[in-house]
């Protein structure tokens, strides 16, 4: 059985995000000591699904993106993603900044994106599709 954390890396989105598919029962899952695990089976099925296969990227964005870690104050990692303004977090261990900055860089985008669509709402004529469709 798989911990989200490992769905999340899996799939090449933020934990946050493996954990809206669990609640929503997209993926498969039980709870098992205080966390949802999913069935190595149960995530093959997801990401063999039509619609969620093309949408996960055998390399995620996130593998070619860049963390940068600094000390910072009271024992504190703080970390950065120069390829992502305004990307920053920290964690007090390394293990915990590098998860810490993975969300911060999928709310990043994902904030973004939600900007973007508001500012194309109403326009007419316009194309959009997925950056990885293969049209």
């Amino acid at each position: 059985m798989l911990k989200l954390t490992e769905v999340a890396r899996r799939l090449g989105v933020s934990q946050d995000t493996a954990r809206r598919y669990v609640k929503a029962g997209r993926i498969p899952s039980t709870f098992i000591g205080n966390s949802y695990r999913v069935s190595e089976e149960d995530l093959e099925a997801f990401i063999g699904d039509s619609e969620v296969g093309r949408a996960v990227p055998e390399e995620s964005i996130m593998d070619r993106l860049t963390a940068v870690y600094e000390p910072g104050e009271d024992g504190w990692i703080v970390v950065t993603c120069p390829e992502v303004p305004g990307a920053i977090s920290q964690g007090r261990t390394m293990e915990e900044a590098r998860m810490m900055i993975r969300e911060a860089v999928e709310l990043v985008l994902e904030t973004n994106r939600e900007m973007a669509e508001e500012d194309l709402a109403g326009h007419e004529g316009i194309v959009r599709e997925p950056l990885g469709s293969r049209g």
